[in-house]
Order: structure tokens, then sequence, then C-alpha cells
């Protein structure tokens, strides 16, 4: 008889396109979502831990919000860790935190939202410390361009302090990035009897730690 051959699918040009399409008809749908609403209210949403077909458009959030290139390890990492949320609403993805353990606690490595000021960054972060503290988790870090003052203002009023300055710290986003690239690495310590990490006017800051190549807007 004639030997079996494994034939491997791969998806065809129409297959594919329907699949922007879909992609494209969430993303206006949640565009639409968010003009409804009344100025400082917040978009409803879930969170859910990352999953693999997730990826092509937590991809295409980074591109589009952070000026940084990021690698496809670095995001299959991301799925690795059991610390990385995605933002979800309505089946589409609004924002996506990617977190490690590192140097004994978690490392934000990006904090990324399709829209600004909706309350979606920090629910990723407020859901991030209450996970953390109830982990045993005592610390939370990140780094944050010295001329991000919104950023810095923000990460202050949640609790943030900073640590030490990491001179030229962005070297490697200079085309992007104004003068000096220097990096503030700031701490969170957590406490049982803390407040909660954010409060209701606390907007929506998108962050990025690319390690070694990292940058914060």
């Amino acid at each position: 008889g004639q030997p079996n051959h494994l034939v491997r699918f791969v998806p065809g040009p129409c297959r594919m396109g329907n699949a922007r399409q879909r992609m494209k008809k969430r993303e206006e749908k949640l565009r639409t979502a968010v003009e409804c609403l009344d100025p400082g209210n917040r978009l409803s949403i879930s969170l859910v831990s990352l999953r693999a077909e997730m990826l092509p458009h937590i991809k295409r959030l980074h591109k589009a919000r952070l000026p940084v290139s990021y690698s496809d390890q670095y995001f299959n990492e991301a799925l690795q860790s059991s610390w990385s949320r995605a933002a979800m609403y309505e089946g589409t993805i609004a924002g996506a935190l990617i977190c490690k353990e590192m140097d004994g606690g978690l490392r934000v490595q990006s904090l990324v939202a399709a829209v600004p000021r909706r309350g979606i960054g920090s629910k990723l972060l407020r859901n991030l410390c209450h996970e953390a503290e109830k982990s045993g988790i005592q610390k939370l870090s990140l780094h944050v361009h010295v001329r991000n003052e919104a950023a810095i203002a923000l990460y202050k009023m949640l609790g943030f302090r900073t640590e030490r300055r990491k001179p030229n710290y962005y070297f490697r986003s200079a085309a992007t990035l104004e003068e000096p690239l220097d990096a503030l690495f700031m701490v969170l310590d957590i406490k049982a009897d803390s407040e909660p990490l954010a409060g209701p006017g606390v907007s929506c800051v998108e962050i990025s730690d690319d390690e070694p190549s990292s940058c914060v807007l």
C-alpha cells in the first residue's frame, strides 16, 4: 500500500483574512464602548491568564502603544509566567500586564492598555498586588524613564518609592526617548494592612520594562 503522509495544515489567505477582520471588528467594538462612556468612567473588564492564541493581539498592542521592539522570546516567556494577565472586554483584549518573579519579588516588565484613562492599567496593577499579597510576596518593582513625570507621580501615589537611579539604562531606545536615558528603579513594599493599590481617580499609564533593553513611557 501507499505510505501514509502526515500533512500539516497551514491557514490559507482567506482564513487568515477572516481572523484579521474579526480582530478589527472587536477592536472597533472596544473603541465604540469607550466613546460611549462619560469622561473619567472606567471600562468594565475582566482579567485572565495569558493564552497562546492571545499573543498576536498582545504583540500588536505593545507595538502600537510602546516604542520598544519586543522579541518573540519575550512574549513566549510571558506565557510561562503565572503572573502575566490580559484585560478583556467582551472578548477583546483591552490591555496586558507581563510580569515575572525576580529578586525575591515581582518585576513588572510591561503594562499596556488599548485605551488610556479608563482604569485598565490600574486594575491590572491592583490585581497583581492582591495576588502577590495572597502568595506571600512582599515586593513589586519596575523601571521608569526619568522624564516620565506623569508615571512617576502615579507610582508614588500608589506607594512606590524610588530606590535608585540607573544612568543610561535606556541606551538601546535612544531613538525614541528623550535624554537623559536614565531610569528610576521603583519598589512597592506590599503589606497586609495596606490600602488598595489604586483608588477610583487613578488613570492608566502604560509602562514597559523590556529587560535588558527596557523603556517606560
